[in-house]
């Protein structure tokens, strides 16, 4: 298969790259997190407590060592808040890794007990991968649980940084907790007008989920453009996600926000790319949709990984998907259809000309 199907990060346009290097430059001259929204000891994304969701996991951990990342750390109030409150299992190691734009002068590095953690500043979000090998850390296929919150709405192309990421995670048991995930098709309407429609929001974000093959849960609070959340499991598959997207030419379309005006990645599908959704999303405001076995996992039994004031409150709402039989069906019937036509018309219209 031609790589041109596939998304790859070393095909960003010009324009693209030089933009993700001006940001970082200027951010990474900054020697604290200064954004409004500028992390915290508990996300709460998709209702979920981290403690309580990690604790979790690690009950039934089968390999020597976990990982965790949040990526986007701010200044590190949920790494630190994680080191202090795991229960970690007998004969595991546990590395919690911070990541930031921003400057970290302090010991990089802290140990107690079975627990590491990394803060890591200037360290380049979009480039995850290779900037995590540059400090010693191989990571791809091992990461068990990453975190990232107010981080990729930021991002210059945050659609090859979730592929990049994914691809960190364990398979079939790594979990990502993400939110919005900006991006437009070209082809299929540019975002001028349409960029903060929930729907059109929540079928982007959808598609690249159902894109990866893993498990998902997607959730949007309503009335609230910049929480379209996803928690998703990896696919058992040990081979890299490839989104079957390319970079578009131009790669960057401007557009207003009620906060100030940014820029928009453009991609164009490839022939595999999951379509948009045509079922209506739930509304309610406590509703997971997607898959009903990873919903049961996360948030344990009787919820007892929902933060408390949420905890009885959440359901599951599933996604419906056009099955083989239903789009054979609708062959069947548009063929029928034709035949039917061609049937009545074509006789109907030789007599006709027949008695003229």
């Amino acid at each position: 298969m031609d790589c041109s199907s596939y998304l790859d990060i070393r095909d960003r346009p010009p324009k693209l790259n030089s933009l993700i290097s001006v940001t970082f430059n200027r951010i990474s001259q900054r020697h604290s997190s200064t954004w409004v929204l500028n992390g915290d000891q508990s996300y709460n994304m998709l209702f979920l407590d981290e403690c309580k969701l990690a604790n979790h996991l690690l009950k039934t951990h089968q390999e020597r060592e976990f990982h965790i990342l949040d990526i986007g750390a701010g200044n590190f109030q949920l790494v630190d808040h994680l080191a202090k409150s795991l229960l970690v299992p007998e004969g595991i190691q546990v590395h919690i890794y911070g990541l930031r734009g921003e400057q970290y002068h302090k010991d990089q590095n802290e140990q107690t007990g079975p627990i590491t953690i990394h803060k890591i500043g200037r360290f380049k979000i979009e480039e995850t991968n290779s900037e995590l090998k540059k400090r010693g850390f191989t990571l791809a296929n091992r990461v068990d649980l990453i975190f990232s919150r107010h981080t990729f709405i930021h991002l210059c192309d945050p659609v090859g940084t979730f592929q990049t990421t994914y691809n960190l995670l364990r398979p079939g048991k790594g979990i990502m907790l993400v939110d919005t995930i900006n991006y437009a098709i070209p082809k299929e309407g540019l975002p001028d007008g349409e960029i903060f429609d929930l729907e059109s929001a929540s079928q982007r974000m959808l598609r690249l989920a159902l894109a990866t093959g893993g498990k998902f849960l997607y959730h949007f609070r309503q009335h609230r453009i910049y929480d379209h959340m996803l928690i998703i499991q990896r696919s058992g598959s040990t081979l890299p996600l490839r989104l079957r997207l390319n970079y578009h030419t131009p790669a960057l379309a401007a557009y207003p926000t009620p906060l100030e005006k940014k820029v928009f990645p453009l991609f164009e599908t490839r022939k595999g790319f999951p379509p948009a959704p045509t079922q209506k999303l739930s509304l309610q405001v406590r509703t997971f949709t997607g898959d009903k076995e990873l919903f049961d996992t996360v948030l344990g039994k009787e919820q007892e990984n929902i933060s408390g004031i949420y905890r009885g409150h959440i359901i599951h709402h599933p996604l419906e998907k056009e099955t083989t039989k239903e789009r054979f069906s609708w062959k069947l019937l548009a063929a029928g259809s034709l035949l039917f036509f061609a049937a009545v018309l074509v006789p109907y219209r030789v007599h006709k000309k027949s008695c003229v």
